[in-house]
Parts: C-alpha cells; sequence; structure tokens
C-alpha cells in the first residue's frame, strides 16, 4: 500500500490538511508489516517546505525502513485538477503560463518562491535513499525476477 506521508513537520501537516500524525503513520506502516502487507512511503517537496523540514521527514522514514518497503520522493507539481490549483495563494504560486495553453493539466508550469532549490533536494535525497537502503532488513529484490523463479 502507498501512503502519502508527504512531510512529518507539524507545520507541513496543518498546511497541508493531512489530518494525520507521525504517529499514526508510524503506527500503520508496523502494522502493515506486521500483517504481511508492504508499506511504500510517498514524501513530497512541496513550495514552504525548509531543508530541515525534508530532512527531518527523509530521516523520519529512514527510521521506519524496517517495516516500510520503499519511500518515494518527489517534488510538487502543479495540477490544474487540484485544491492548490483553486488556492494558488496557499503556497504563493504563480502559474507562468496562461490556462488552456498548456496541454498536460497534471502539470502545469509554476514559479514559487518558496520551492527548494532543486540541487538542495536533490542531494538531500540522495543521501536519505542510502540510509534507508542500509537501513532495510533485508535487501529488496525485483518483483519480475521473483515471479519469473517461482514458475
Amino acid at each position: 500500500l502507498v501512503f502519502g506521508l508527504e512531510t512529518s513537520s507539524e507545520r507541513g501537516l496543518k498546511l497541508l490538511r493531512k489530518g494525520i500524525t507521525p504517529e499514526m503513520v508510524e503506527h500503520t506502516v508496523r502494522s502493515c508489516a506486521g500483517a504481511g502487507i508492504a508499506p511504500y512511503l510517498f514524501v513530497l517537496d512541496y513550495p514552504s517546505n525548509t531543508a530541515g523540514e525534508l530532512r527531518a521527514t527523509l530521516e523520519f522514514v529512514v527510521s521506519l525502513a524496517p517495516w516500510v518497503e520503499d519511500m518515494i520522493p518527489t517534488r510538487f507539481q502543479l495540477s490544474e485538477i487540484s485544491k492548490v490549483s483553486d488556492e494558488p495563494s496557499l503556497f504563493d504560486l504563480r502559474r507562468t503560463i496562461e490556462p488552456d495553453t498548456w496541454l498536460d493539466p497534471f502539470d502545469v508550469p509554476f514559479s514559487a518562491p518558496g520551492l527548494m532549490p532543486g540541487d538542495t533536494y536533490q542531494a538531500l535525497v540522495a543521501e536519505h535513499m542510502a540510509r534507508f537502503s542500509a537501513a532495510r532488513p533485508h535487501p529488496r529484490e525485483d518483483p519480475y525476477l521473483l515471479a519469473s523463479r517461482a514458475s
């Protein structure tokens, strides 16, 4: 199961209106793993997310590595069908293209002064993905390879 953690920061969870706590996430992934269900955690770098908040979120997921199958870090994309598109002031977003002139409704060009620089994001993710992999109790195997061995 893929769970949208997004962030573990209290400020971010309130801003994103998640309605969850890190304690709830920890309990859920431990329960899933205990029941034989592989949990994945989605982590989002969104406008106004600080390097410190992203680092803390990635460290939180690393601490859950024994119970989490994988983490999926990604950067924010503006979508025409998201609540953020209807409420751009939430993240101080500005479209960099006129509505109806862009063909991809799931990746609308935007600017946001609070978006972390890409190189900072990449460095934090690379460091923590390596730590996450090292903290896993067993190496993940390619599911297609496993399936081919079963037949």
